[in-house]
């Protein structure tokens, strides 16, 4: 599981919960919903039996919405 905080994501983009599907949004060319591909950067882990949770922020430069395609073509 992991978790992001509002402290831990760009003001710029808002969560707009009545989208389809619900999603986090700057209005303009990102979006991010379930499914979505993002780069983050770990701030913290916890383990249980079976489990483990990080924490983590997109809120630093070259992280959050990550574009497949130009990925794809990089490579």
């Amino acid at each position: 599981m992991l978790t992001e905080t509002r402290q831990m994501i760009p003001s710029d983009i808002k969560f707009d919960g009545n989208a389809t599907p619900p999603q986090f949004t700057d209005n303009a060319d990102q979006v991010i919903e379930r499914g979505t591909h993002i780069r983050v950067k770990i701030k913290g882990i916890r383990g249980e039996v079976g489990q483990m949770y990080a924490i983590a922020t997109i809120k630093e430069d070259f992280l959050g919405y990550v574009d497949l395609y130009i990925v794809c073509i990089l490579q």
